[in-house]
């Protein structure tokens, strides 16, 4: 084989390569464990990372952990706040409790990253500025004084 050739197919393997990982629709996934005396703020917060995971398409395993009996009112509760949380955005699919622990999957949905909006798409924000303009960060608008 020449050099040309090998140089073809590995182009062609490399094309399959990034369609193959285009078309996956979960990147990988995410393990989240958190105790089930979390702190208010704290849960807003595991929240919000779970919401910027699936958005990435991710799949997030959380496991909240508990001490006693006592807690497995707080885990449900727990699990009824990520549910409501990422119900535009993923999925519950497994809830299970075994030992102390309850332990739920949630799955990306697949418009998830229709609604996502990037660091330059400045159709909205352009605040009278052309794109170029607006992508580059000038903001102002020069002004001739008459």
């Amino acid at each position: 084989m020449t050099g040309a050739e090998y140089l073809n197919e590995d182009l062609k393997r490399r094309e399959e390569k990034k369609k193959t990982k285009q078309d996956a629709s979960v990147k990988g996934d995410k393990l989240l464990t958190i105790s089930a005396r979390i702190a208010e703020h704290d849960l807003a917060s595991k929240i919000q990372n779970v919401l910027k995971w699936l958005n990435k398409s991710y799949e997030v395993r959380v496991v909240v952990t508990g001490d006693a009996a006592g807690n497995k009112a707080k885990q449900e509760d727990i699990a009824q706040r990520f549910e409501a949380s990422v119900k535009d955005t993923g999925k519950i699919v497994q809830k299970r409790l075994r030992d102390n622990d309850l332990r739920f999957n949630i799955t990306p949905t697949g418009g998830s990253t229709a609604g996502k909006k990037g660091l330059l798409d400045v159709k909205d924000a352009t605040n009278g500025l052309n794109e170029s303009q607006a992508a580059r960060g000038l903001h102002t608008r020069s002004c001739s004084m008459a």
